[in-house]
């Protein structure tokens, strides 16, 4: 289906804003078309992001980026929201920011998360910059010390759009291989 929306095109942390014609099929740009079977079949087997982080810029580029590379990517704006898009439709993998809504909102999910028997196998990549405000808020983070780490990676803002797709696709690589281990 082709439709008119503005997007985001992400190229090298750079993130453009444009407004135009996007879409999937073979026709021409505003014509509505229906996806081709081999095409709705990669996006029944593409593996389903989510995406959490404050800044909806942020979260619309990562998710176009995403969509680009043959993921189905969503967002969600806080802990809160993501908590209630991850229980109706559980993704693949979780990208999420820390700071958000408050100073150590996205440890909390991320743990949470953890200590949920139905979601704990849910793999979590936390994207945030809080590392450069630990020295000033150190009370705030000091429950995460002597804890196990909440996520399989961290990656630092801003991330490269490469090294998250790369970082990405490793850690469902791996997550893979342990659900092959066991079976």
């Amino acid at each position: 289906m082709t439709f008119l929306a503005d997007f985001f095109v992400v190229r090298d942390c750079e993130v453009f804003h444009r407004q135009g014609s996007v879409g999937r099929g073979r026709g021409r740009r505003g014509s509505a078309t229906r996806a081709m079977p081999d095409e709705e079949a990669k996006m029944a087997e593409a593996k389903r992001i989510l995406v959490i982080d404050d800044d909806e810029d942020l979260v619309q580029s990562t998710t176009a980026l995403l969509r680009a590379r043959g993921f189905d990517a969503d967002g969600a704006r806080n802990g809160t929201e993501g908590l209630a898009k991850i229980r109706a439709r559980r993704p693949d993998l979780l990208v999420l920011d820390i700071m958000m809504d408050h100073d150590t909102e996205g440890f909390q999910l991320a743990y949470k998360l953890k200590a949920d028997a139905e979601l704990k196998g849910l793999p979590v990549i936390i994207v945030s910059s809080f590392q450069e405000h630990l020295a000033q808020k150190m009370d705030s983070f000091q429950f995460v010390l002597g804890n196990d780490w909440p996520a399989e990676a961290l990656l630092e803002k801003p991330v490269k759009p490469d090294l998250l797709a790369e970082t990405i696709g490793k850690v469902l690589a791996d997550v893979e291989a342990r659900k092959a281990a066991v079976a």
